[in-house]
């Protein structure tokens, strides 16, 4: 799925406990912080890149990867 869609995903689920407008976008950067450490430090997910012909595309695909489990991560 798309990082995008991950977060979108995750502030659906906890939007029934946010009040306000800044308690949404201080959960939607707290989940942008953790997808990113999980992609570059954790190694947990792998951030993909959509080989689109189309160049222009394809620059929106570096803003927004699709991002996977790693195969070798090993859930306890």
């Amino acid at each position: 799925m798309k990082k995008s869609e991950l977060i979108a995903w995750y502030l659906d689920q906890v939007q029934e406990d946010l009040n306000t407008e800044a308690e949404l976008l201080e959960q939607q950067e707290i989940i942008r912080k953790v997808v990113n450490r999980l992609i570059q430090k954790d190694n947990i997910l792998l951030s993909l890149r959509d080989t689109a012909e189309d160049a222009e595309s394809a620059d929106q695909d570096d803003n927004d990867p699709i991002v996977v489990v790693h195969p070798n991560y090993v859930v306890e």
